[in-house]
């Protein structure tokens, strides 16, 4: 992905108004394009984080909440990530309970199973200190989740889940 044209586009992306369809779309892309960019001092991570939360507001998509938990990583924002993680987690569970025979493409399914091992990860690191707190349930339910998106779509099946 050519995340520097992105950042190109910025100026443009930024004149969509809230109440665009596309609006949601093009937060995304700003904020991803900021995630990816050097930052060493996180102000282009900060600037991803207010635009996903303001974006949030009109209501999330399982692609938005995983942006805002590898966004709370970057800025070491545990309470963010973990709480972002558990968004996640009840995102997916409501695309899986609405979209239940619906045949998509394998990718979907590998970025879920990707961001779910990725933030199953982080989470067991935070659970190490949290003893029993709220890092160590939303592990729990990712586990969990894990677990129902292979059960519901073996390894080369699809899911009716977001591509990044």
């Amino acid at each position: 992905q050519n995340w520097s044209t992105l950042s190109i586009l910025d100026a443009q992306l930024d004149e969509t108004r809230r109440s665009d369809l596309w609006a949601p779309q093009a937060a995304q892309m700003r904020a991803e394009w900021r995630l990816r960019a050097e930052d060493p001092h996180g102000v282009l991570a900060r600037q991803a984080m207010e635009e996903i939360n303001r974006s949030l507001i009109a209501g999330g998509s399982s692609a938005q909440y995983a942006l805002r938990a590898q966004l709370a990583l970057k800025l070491e924002d545990a309470p963010t990530f973990v709480e972002s993680a558990a968004s996640l987690v009840q995102a997916v569970r409501t695309q899986l309970a609405s979209l239940p025979d619906l045949p998509q493409p394998g990718n979907e399914q590998r970025w879920t199973a990707a961001r779910l091992e990725q933030f199953a990860g982080e989470l067991r690191q935070l659970a190490l200190g949290d003893a029993g707190g709220r890092a160590s349930a939303v592990l729990r339910e990712v586990l969990a989740l894990q677990e129902e998106v292979n059960a519901q779509f073996p390894a080369g099946g699809g899911s009716p889940l977001p591509q990044e």
